[in-house]
């Protein structure tokens, strides 16, 4: 996935389809918010090439309805086949573009994208209640494979991320996650809070696309279902490397972090030279470690140093 920073060239095709897709209120919020995400030139083509050949659904990690609003506005702003359905989102999703199909079976739904000549959006996963890495959604990627095999057409699976973010991931998560949703599964406030706070260092990467219909031809054995599944736990496997890569690993508490070095062999090795060096108890002489671990640990708080960084620059 690459983040190069572009702006979507101006053209009457563009401005036309904008306008048919959203009033004015949506392009002016739009105008405001938007034109500054990050999405790549190298990123535009491979949509519109794989649209030239096929079907293409986008795929995101987790539901959130900036996601949709952002990736919504870019397609219909870079005239690539706009969102016909979404799965994954709640109903209210799409309530501001109805030209996208809101109810029926997944295979009703596709087959409306289709034949609108447009694209689809599935969420992997949607943010829940006291549920930081959010709950799986019903599986649609049996309905793709039914619409390959029966129709013969090449259906190509994005992995895309939004990230307008910075964060690392908890290991212990706070109340704030449980209540409102993690950074890894936002529920509505979070996300547009911390959209409208970083939306001017947003990027948008496209990832490599599967082939479905490749996918299949290579695997002409296996049935509906186990294809997939297979496909859909590739998809996860690439988004979370993919976001593990942006964001880093979890986050341990500096408590956790001393106990792993405490109980470090190399560490323990010393503890007792110490101790038999010195002439006092192991407990004694960890008891000191520990106080000066905490005396010299890190803690690092990007919810402090945020509004900091303008002075600080």
């Amino acid at each position: 996935m690459t983040p190069e920073a572009i702006a979507p060239t101006e053209n009457p095709e563009a401005i036309r389809a904008t306008k048919q897709e959203f009033g004015p209120w949506g392009r002016s919020l739009a105008r405001r918010y938007f034109e500054t995400v990050r999405f790549s030139d190298a990123g535009t083509e491979e949509l519109r090439k794989l649209s030239e050949k096929g079907f293409v659904v986008h795929v995101m990690r987790t539901s959130a309805w900036i996601n949709y609003v952002y990736l919504a506005w870019a397609l219909v702003k870079r005239t690539l086949p706009p969102i016909r359905a979404v799965i994954g989102g709640r109903r209210w999703f799409t309530r501001p573009f109805t030209k996208t199909k809101q109810d029926g079976t997944f295979a009703e739904r596709f087959a409306f994208s289709v034949d609108k000549r447009g694209s689809a959006l599935v969420f992997l996963r949607r943010s829940a209640f006291n549920s930081v890495r959010g709950v799986d959604v019903e599986d649609a990627f049996p309905a793709l494979v039914d619409l390959v095999r029966s129709s013969g057409k090449p259906v190509f699976l994005v992995p895309e991320l939004f990230v307008w973010e910075k964060w690392n991931q908890r290991v212990q998560p706070s109340l704030f996650d449980r209540i409102f949703g993690s950074p890894e599964a936002p529920g509505f406030l979070h996300s547009i809070g911390a959209f409208l706070r970083n939306f001017k260092r947003a990027q948008y990467r496209v990832g490599e696309p599967i082939d479905l219909k490749a996918f299949i031809d290579e695997h002409p054995q296996d049935s509906t279902a186990l294809i997939a599944r297979k496909v859909r736990s590739t998809l996860h496997h690439h988004l979370a490397r993919e976001s593990r890569a942006v964001f880093g690993p979890p986050k341990k508490l500096t408590a956790r972090l001393i106990d792993e070095a405490m109980r470090d062999r190399v560490f323990q090795k010393a503890v007792h030279e110490v101790a038999k060096e010195k002439n006092k108890t192991v407990p004694v002489v960890e008891k000191e470690a520990r106080k000066n671990f905490e005396a010299i640990a890190a803690r690092y708080s990007p919810t402090a140093l945020g509004p900091l960084a303008p002075i600080l620059n």
